[in-house]
């Protein structure tokens, strides 16, 4: 990596990368760095202190500066998660198109070692149980073993927004499709054939190669080399980390560890609780899961006790460190549940999230 490559907000001087939101802290038995990153700036501060690859968040005292001015309370593996939560949901806005799969895009001002710092991040925060799931399998694919297997036209279905893919289905089960409509959306990748019963199976198969692998060519191979000396992940093992890391009602649903015995009306909000997850779409479930861990993914286990709160104190807690989301117990409904959880969920959507747990 050159350290001539500019930042995305700053300029690096010819010499050896200083960090300014990187301090050392000493005590008799090590020397810890002690790392700022300010909320709203997440994106570009993670990818100036990733171009430092030997750096471990695990390994650092994270402190992060909401938009206040002011050091956010909470601390700990939740807060992490927190961040490369933000960091990707950031990546996947600028820096990648399409639609439920995500393929890298390039930018002038992503040269490579901002690339190369990404792949970092993706590193560390496998350690932590976060991957970026929205970003193609074949992406990964090619960027760790050099080849795919994963179906490229499926990927590419997942790719394009939902009446384009219903378009491009159509098309391909019989050709049973408004010629119009399909010459509009193959358009959009310059496609230079005319379209046919014949041809098309072809066609897609050569668009999906291009928009999935050839156009993010330059970034598979700035992160080939990251990967290859900090991730020893088998094909098998990355496709499972896709399942399992996606959240879905039912696998929510089993996440979910109450106390071994309940009174009546700590069973009846537990009804409550699952009734209310039932009615989650994705988006919701990403904001649910991440209430109550730090991360929109899955993880393994979610513990759930009850407290007390009542009045203008009610309202769901977490404790995203332990994975414990707290319930009070004198809900009457689960719209009342329901009112409370989506107005903190919808937190989310303002970025003035802000953890005060300890």
């Amino acid at each position: 990596m050159s350290l001539n490559e500019p930042p995305l907000q700053q300029p690096i001087p010819n010499e050896p990368l200083v960090v300014p939101n990187i301090l050392l802290y000493s005590d008799e038995e090590h020397t810890k760095r002690v790392i700022k990153i300010h909320k709203s700036n997440t994106f570009c501060e993670l990818i100036d202190l990733f171009r430092d690859k030997t750096l471990d968040l695990g390994q650092c005292e994270v402190i992060r500066i909401m938009d206040n001015g002011k050091e956010e309370a909470g601390e700990g593996i939740g807060i992490l998660r927190d961040i490369f939560t933000d960091f990707w949901d950031t990546f996947y806005l600028r820096c990648c198109e399409g639609n439920s799969t995500k393929v890298p895009i390039l930018r002038h001002d992503m040269q490579r070692g901002h690339w190369e710092s990404v792949a970092s991040i993706i590193c560390n925060g496998l350690q932590f149980g976060y991957f970026p799931i929205k970003i193609s399998l074949a992406i990964f694919e090619d960027a760790m073993y050099g080849k795919t297997e994963v179906d490229l036209v499926e990927t590419f279905l997942q790719y394009n927004p939902y009446p384009d893919k219903v378009t491009i289905q159509y098309a391909l089960e019989g050709f049973n499709v408004e010629i119009g409509e399909l010459i509009d959306v193959l358009e959009v990748y310059n496609c230079k054939k005319y379209p046919n019963a014949e041809n098309i199976k072809r066609l897609i198969e050569e668009i999906a190669h291009k928009e999935i692998l050839q156009e993010p060519k330059f970034v598979i191979e700035c992160w080939k080399d990251i990967f290859r000396n900090k991730l020893s992940v088998n094909r098998k093992e990355l496709v499972q980390l896709y399942e399992n890391k996606n959240p879905t009602v039912a696998k929510v649903l089993k996440l979910l560890k109450f106390p071994d015995v309940l009174e009546l009306k700590e069973q009846i909000v537990a009804g409550y609780l699952k009734k209310f997850i039932k009615s989650l779409d994705e988006k919701g479930l990403q904001n649910f899961m991440r209430f109550c861990t730090g991360s929109n993914l899955m993880c393994y286990q979610l513990n759930v006790a009850f407290s007390m709160l009542s009045g203008f104190e009610r309202r769901p807690t977490a404790q995203t460190c332990g994975n414990m989301l707290q319930l009070p117990c004198c809900y009457e409904s689960v719209a009342d549940l329901r009112e409370d959880f989506i107005m903190f969920m919808n937190i989310f959507k303002t970025n003035m999230w802000e953890m005060d747990y300890v």
